[in-house]
């Protein structure tokens, strides 16, 4: 009896890990995500070129809405994202927007959350050629950077 429990508390408990394993969410990994174009990169120098694929990808989707152009709203808007075993993008987020320092103009206050919205769906279209790994195995990633909606003159 006491093997049969015993065993059964081991399939268990690493049932219980594997399902763990599935959910960790990492901020730092062994080896970066890749982007197109940074196939042929070393794994030390993924990162960069992730970082510098990610913000031209952005610099190409984002569109500066007029309403924000025509109340003077601009601001660095940071965002966060996930980039899943498969490499596709999830849980896409805003951690520090702009709308909080235009709360004393109403449509000023509009234009900012329509440059949050904008900011957002500039990331939608980023895919990464193949996941960050760990130990040789595909991982979540947490990657957070900021966007700079800046009026040019």
């Amino acid at each position: 009896m006491k093997k049969v429990l015993l065993l059964l508390t081991l399939i268990f408990t690493s049932g219980l890990i594997s399902a763990q394993d599935q959910d960790i969410l990492y901020t730092r990994v062994e080896v970066y995500p890749v982007l197109q174009g940074c196939e042929d990169e070393q794994p030390i120098d993924r990162e960069s070129c992730f970082d510098t694929g990610i913000q031209n990808m952005i610099s190409e989707n984002f569109v500066f809405p007029e309403s924000a152009r025509k109340e003077g709203v601009e601001g660095t808007i940071r965002i966060s994202i996930v980039i899943e075993k498969d490499g596709s993008i999830s849980e896409t987020s805003i951690l520090k927007g702009i709308h909080e320092n235009y709360e004393g103009n109403p449509s000023q206050l509009a234009a900012a959350k329509e440059l949050e919205t904008e900011a957002l769906n500039s990331v939608s279209g980023v895919q990464a050629v193949q996941p960050a790994t760990m130990k040789g195995k595909p991982v979540r990633m947490k990657y957070t950077f900021p966007i700079e909606a800046k009026l040019r003159n």
